[in-house]
């Protein structure tokens, strides 16, 4: 229904729906690259789903035990969230 509404809002909420799904099949490798995929140039408006898709990343990577890079990607969620219009 969002690629017929051609709707990138939509579509990335309903793609990180999809992520939530591989994640309680236990299938968290391909939850990331779902995520990652689904990632993208973001205006002003969209920023709040990109700090979601980076910390859902990080959590990701807790759970495969990459703790260092998990730090990162919580880290630029982190900043996201700040500079988004749903910190506000």
């Amino acid at each position: 229904m969002a690629r017929q509404l051609d709707d990138g809002r939509l579509r990335a909420l309903a793609g990180l729906g999809r992520a939530y799904v591989l994640q309680w099949q236990d299938r968290i490798l391909e939850a990331m690259v779902d995520v990652g995929r689904r990632r993208g140039p973001c205006d002003a408006a969209q920023t709040c789903g990109e700090a979601r898709a980076l910390y859902m990343i990080g959590w990701y990577l807790i759970q495969l035990g990459d703790h260092q890079e998990a730090a990162h990607f919580s880290s630029r969620a982190s900043m996201a969230y700040r500079e988004s219009l749903c910190a506000a």
